[in-house]
């Protein structure tokens, strides 16, 4: 490879880990001085856009919303046409714009740069999310009919590329059908959506029920896992169903979760699709606090898959097109990614097992139930040493390959990440661990990050590429660097992470094994906190390209290991 190339992929590599560690601190534009004296003296750079949008990411993280439209300006007018793969530097430059508008409260200045966003990069950008996010400002400045336009807009345009784990359009639609409504089915607090469900549970009330549930957003998932949105009636209607065959009790006085997103906790379920412990999900929107699902902690095949028939098709992504590397290349496989568990070392998850803890579970009641009076203490006692045995503890957990609603498709070889506290059977201790890179890569994603811990609607999430074969690197570089369209043979995606603007990594930069990349958390489609983690491959057909990230520090991920406890060796980058 030329030697100036070498050069140059160094100190990407250097500024890449400088600005990483700046970002553990409470001041990330301390490497800013550092950031704009590479780009002032070396302005024909490969790197110079990346490094100047890192310090605008700097500032945007540290909340100094004006510097960052400033330093957001200076990507624009330099590098109109400069790309980051598919991508050009001022498209992205111009989408954070956008979000330090909204944090200053200038809505209007907010829009009109997303409309500038479409107008100059229409064919780059998902014209689907920017007319979503375009509705979303409008809906928070109360601008409703204006909202609705740009939310029906968002439903016939391009979804690609991917924005949201959910399709964009989808959310796009429901939004609009949801300020179309009355919204008779809000409440002020989610206290008070909590007590009126308490009460229609405790009654038997499934009309009451119905005039509660959202009749826009309703959902069912897998705790552990990710929510779908589902036909409501017919949803609606099983629930009823199986609360006639139920003795159900409310934990009251026990609202879990945080942010936007609360968790009824009920009991006693014993239907033929709601089982054992069930979560009634209350989220916020502008105008109050919703019913909006039910999360699963038990499942039997298919229980959470009520298709809803409403929901747009999103129609096939187009293929890039071009020789993404070398087609000389040997494959690279996943054995030689050399994959670490996406936590630190020290700390264990369980890989999915939501539907191994619903057989164990009935097991512990089938063993308990001869001993009468004294069934629940030995109930008790069976959940205590189940969750001593294993480092991971005891619970639900989440979704494994190919299972119901959200591990299908694209996603069919997916695995939620949970724990629960060791020796407490059933809570979960999953919230705040650090998610860590399984490998080297280059971060795909610009820092949109600005949900808060607990948001409903989207996530924070990162998608790295991974390049592996030392010959290859610089050549991936390069044709990265100078605005080829680079597919990397694989991609790792990490979802549901912590925020607003706890992801310490920006579009460009290089990630080294163990980089931190946020923190466990429960936004977006999430039913409580894990991590929803998947290992795609460029060769499979679109729409199922994802594959077993299997092996992973060693440890098995094959198709028999649902709910396996995992170690890890993955040790974090300073």
């Amino acid at each position: 490879m030329p030697e100036a190339a070498t050069e140059v992929f160094e100190i990407w590599r250097t500024l890449s880990a400088i600005v990483h560690r700046a970002r553990h601190t409470s001041q990330p534009a301390s490497a800013n001085e550092l950031l704009r004296r590479f780009a002032e003296t070396n302005p024909d750079s490969l790197v110079a856009p990346a490094v100047l949008l890192w310090a605008g990411d700097n500032l945007l993280i540290e909340a100094r919303f004006r510097d960052a439209i400033a330093a957001y300006a200076d990507v624009i007018a330099r590098f109109p046409d400069r790309r980051f793969g598919r991508t050009p530097w001022a498209a992205i430059a111009l989408e954070q714009t956008a979000l330090c508008h909204e944090g200053l409260g200038q809505f209007d200045e907010a829009i009109l740069v997303y409309r500038q966003l479409l107008d100059r990069y229409r064919e780059t950008v998902s014209g689907a999310w920017i007319h979503y996010q375009i509705g979303r400002v409008l809906e928070e400045a109360r601008r409703d009919a204006e909202a609705i336009q740009s939310y029906r807009r968002a439903i016939t345009s391009n979804p690609h590329p991917r924005r949201m784990q959910a399709s964009v359009r989808d959310i796009a639609r429901r939004s609009a059908n949801r300020l179309e409504s009355a919204r008779e089915w809000l409440r002020s607090a989610a206290e008070a959506v909590a007590r009126e469900l308490i009460a229609a549970l405790e009654a038997g009330d499934s009309d009451g029920l119905d005039r509660l549930a959202s009749q826009t957003h309703f959902s069912l998932g897998a705790m552990g896992s990710e929510r779908q949105f589902v036909n409501r009636p017919e949803a609606l209607r099983r629930l009823a169903s199986d609360l006639r065959r139920s003795s159900v009790r409310a934990h009251r006085d026990d609202l879990r979760g945080t942010g936007g997103k609360r968790y009824l906790i009920t009991e006693g379920w014993n239907g033929e699709h709601f089982r054992g412990s069930t979560s009634f999900l209350i989220t916020r929107t502008r105008d109050g606090f919703e019913w909006s699902g039910v999360g699963m902690s038990q499942l039997r095949g298919n229980d959470p898959d009520i298709p809803d028939p409403d929901i747009p098709p999103d129609p096939p992504e187009d293929d890039p097109g071009g020789d993404p590397l070398d087609p000389g290349t040997p494959e690279i496989t996943p054995a030689s990614l050399r994959m670490r568990a996406p936590w630190p070392a020290g700390i264990n998850f369980r890989a999915g097992g939501i539907i191994g803890f619903s057989a164990q579970l009935a097991a512990f009641l089938a063993v308990s139930a001869p001993f009468g009076p004294f069934a629940p203490y030995v109930y008790a006692a069976l959940l205590e040493t189940a969750s001593l045995a294993t480092p991971c503890g005891f619970g639900p957990g989440g979704l494994f390959y190919g299972q119901p609603s959200t591990h299908v498709g694209r996603d069919n070889f997916a695995v939620d990440f949970s724990r629960f506290l060791q020796g407490v059977p059933l809570w979960l201790d999953a919230a705040g661990k650090p998610v860590l890179a399984v490998a080297d890569g280059v971060v795909q994603t610009n820092l949109v990050a600005n949900f808060a811990t607990g948001d409903p609607t989207s996530d924070n999430h990162v998608i790295i590429a991974h390049i592996t074969a030392t010959e290859l690197v610089i050549a991936f570089f390069e044709a990265l660097f100078n605005g080829k369209t680079v597919v990397p043979k694989y991609t790792t995606e990490y979802l549901h992470l912590d925020g607003p603007f706890k992801i310490p990594v920006s579009a460009a930069m290089f990630v080294s094994q163990g980089a931190r990349l946020g923190f466990v958390d429960d936004t977006g489609l999430s039913v409580a906190d894990h991590l929803h983690f998947s290992l795609h491959d460029r060769d499979l057909p679109r729409g199922a390209d994802s594959v077993r990230p299997t092996p992973i520090d060693g440890q098995s991920l094959g198709d028999g290991d649902d709910g396996r406890c995992l170690s890890s060796t993955n040790v974090p980058v300073p």
